[in-house]
C-alpha cells in the first residue's frame, strides 16, 4: 500500500464536509500553509529548480507560490483524492502545471525537486512506514532535492502523527549525506531537505 486507508478516508470525508474550502485540507490556518511554502522554497534555493513534483498537492496552492519563486518549466501535482485534483485542474490550468490523481509511486519521471507539505500528519498503524517509503520514493525521483515537512510536536492532537528530529535526520542521512533541517517555520514542525 502506498498510502494509509485512514488517510484517504480522512481527506475524502473532509472534502464531503467542506467541499472546495481550504478546510478540506486540514490546515489549521492560511498563515501556517504560507509559512510552509516559504520554508520549502527557501530549502530549494540551493539547487536549480525548473521542474517540481508536489506529492499530496491538495488544492494546488503551492504551484502559484513556486511559480513566482522559480523559472518553472514543469509542475506536476499528485494527490490520492481525485476531488482535490479536479479543484487543481479548475484553479491552476496552464501549460506548465499538470494534475494527476494518484501517489508518488505512480510517477516515473524525474524532477529537479520533489516536495511534500502536510502529507505526513495523520496517526495510523502504517504512518511510520508510509512516510519513510514515500520520502525514499520522492528522493529516487529527484534530480537535485527532496523537501518535505513533518510534525515534531511533543503533544500532538489525537489524530496527528509525529516523529522526532533524530528520527528525521537518521532516515534522511541514510539516503544522502547532504541534509538540511529547518525548525524555524512553525514551532511544531520541521522542514527537511535531502540533496544529491
Amino acid at each position: 500500500m502506498n498510502y494509509s486507508e485512514s488517510e484517504y478516508k480522512y481527506y475524502t470525508d473532509k472534502y464531503k464536509s467542506h467541499g472546495d474550502s481550504k478546510d478540506s485540507l486540514g490546515y489549521y490556518n492560511a498563515l501556517g500553509q504560507v509559512s510552509r511554502f516559504r520554508a520549502v522554497c527557501d530549502a530549494l534555493r540551493a539547487v536549480p529548480v525548473r521542474s517540481v513534483l508536489d506529492v499530496g498537492c491538495g488544492h494546488g496552492d503551492f504551484y502559484p507560490y513556486a511559480a513566482a519563486e522559480f523559472d518553472l518549466q514543469e509542475f506536476v501535482g499528485v494527490d490520492i483524492v481525485s476531488d482535490f485534483i479536479s479543484i487543481c485542474q479548475k484553479s491552476h490550468s496552464d501549460s506548465v502545471a499538470r494534475w494527476e490523481a494518484g501517489t508518488v509511486f505512480d510517477c516515473e519521471a524525474k524532477f529537479d525537486a520533489v516536495v511534500a507539505m502536510g502529507a505526513f500528519t495523520l496517526k495510523d498503524d502504517d504512518a511510520d512506514h508510509v512516510w519513510r517509503s514515500t520520502v525514499k520514493r520522492m528522493f529516487d525521483l529527484s534530480k537535485f532535492a527532496c523537501v518535505f515537512t513533518v510534525l515534531t510536536k511533543t503533544e500532538p492532537r489525537e489524530h496527528e502523527w509525529t516523529t522526532t528530529l533524530s528520527e528525521i535526520v537518521s532516515f534522511a542521512e541514510s539516503l544522502s549525506e547532504k541534509v538540511f533541517i529547518d525548525r524555524r517555520t512553525l514551532p511544531y514542525s520541521a522542514v527537511c531537505g535531502i540533496y544529491r
